[in-house]
């Protein structure tokens, strides 16, 4: 879980280091947003299980 999560943060900085300073063209926009947004689900899914464990 924490690879991936990794993962899809390494993937929105890709395609953020794609767009630069221009502007989203294509997918690039749901691409940054979409690896964030999975990124985010699983650490807060990590989170839960730290938790529990206390």
């Amino acid at each position: 879980m924490v690879s991936q999560t990794q993962t899809d943060i390494n993937n929105a900085s890709t395609a953020l280091g794609q767009v630069g300073s221009n502007k989203y063209q294509g997918t690039q926009s749901n691409d940054v947003w979409n690896n964030i947004k999975a990124a985010a689900d699983l650490i807060h899914q990590l989170q839960k299980i730290v938790n529990h464990k206390h």
